[in-house]
This record gives C-alpha cells, structure tokens and sequence, in this order.
C-alpha cells in the first residue's frame, strides 16, 4: 500500500476517535430502546448515497 494511502488512513482513524468534532446526531428506535449515534456529517455524505 502506498505511503500516502496509509498516512490518510492513520489520519482517518484518529479523527474518528475525537467525539469534539462530531457535528451529526443520528436518534432512531422508539419509547426505551432509542439509541443516539454521534457521526462526522463528511464522513456519512462521503460513504452513504442517503446523505448526499
């Protein structure tokens, strides 16, 4: 694998650690089984047709 295709990886990885950044709170379920998801609004448009 190239040196730069790593660093970006490395790179993509530690900001996916950093919950400071999350701009995007996903709430779905219903009454007492509703789960919150914290997401980078990038990422889901980058990865995910639906947030285009």
């Amino acid at each position: 694998m190239p040196e730069l295709t790593k660093n970006l990886i490395k790179d993509l990885t530690e900001l996916l650690k950093h919950s400071d950044d999350y701009n995007v709170n996903i709430i779905v379920g219903k009454h007492r089984k509703i789960r919150k998801f914290q997401a980078h609004s990038f990422m889901l448009r980058a990865r995910s047709p639906y947030f285009r």
